[in-house]
């Protein structure tokens, strides 16, 4: 029976934590049988444990079972559950820097869980939980933090974290009362920075258009 809870899960998910494996069952599961039958499916090389209560299923292929990609196991694991790409990473993403970082940098909520399959990538914690609503703005405000706090040189850093506002639809409110609230003053004063620089760049195209 638990065989094939515990199968039927990892049908729909590349990676399950014992939790997963509960909710989805609303938490009438026997957690010592679960576990037991886990680790009797781990022995067998059904599945892989990859962390502490955390589990991917194995793919049979020619050359024998291997693990889901690095990619897809942080893609589903981390962002999907709340997670966003961080420090340098994101930095060079949007265009601020071409430093390429030697590992990928992503701030999630899981940011305890330690996977043992992960060669490229460091979690970090976040300074609140990370939703659906904050999240473009938290992964902004990290940037902006990890830009004045680090060397990093560019021509001129405001307009990729300007664009990243438009383009990401960012109010500007909500983007003051979190710097305000969880970030530094330094960070707090940036955003006040690009508000002014914003305000006069629309009244530039504003007076042009008269």
């Amino acid at each position: 029976m638990y065989e094939t809870i515990i199968i039927n899960e990892f049908n729909k998910h590349i990676v399950l934590t014992t939790e997963d494996i509960q909710k989805s069952n609303n938490n009438c599961l026997d957690r010592a049988i679960m576990n037991t039958e886990l680790k009797r499916m781990c022995d067998k090389g059904e599945i892989y444990r990859i962390g502490r209560g955390v589990y991917t299923r194995c793919r049979n292929t020619k050359r024998g079972k291997i693990l889901p990609a690095e990619n897809d196991i942080v893609q589903e694991f981390y962002y999907t559950a709340g997670g966003y790409l961080s420090d340098v990473s994101y930095l060079n993403k949007i265009g601020v820097t071409t430093q390429m970082p030697a590992a990928k940098y992503i701030t999630a909520n899981k940011f305890r869980h330690k996977l043992y399959v992960l060669n490229n990538t460091v979690i970090k914690k976040p300074k609140i939980e990370i939703t659906h609503e904050n999240c473009a703005y938290l992964q902004l405000l990290d940037g902006i933090e990890t830009y004045l706090f680090n060397s990093i040189e560019c021509e001129n850093p405001t307009l990729p974290f300007i664009n990243e506002i438009f383009t990401q639809n960012l109010d500007i409110l909500k983007l003051t009362i979190l710097a305000k609230r969880y970030y530094s003053k330094k960070v707090f004063e940036y955003i006040i920075k690009l508000e002014e620089q914003i305000y006069d760049d629309i009244t530039l195209e504003s007076k042009g258009t008269c």
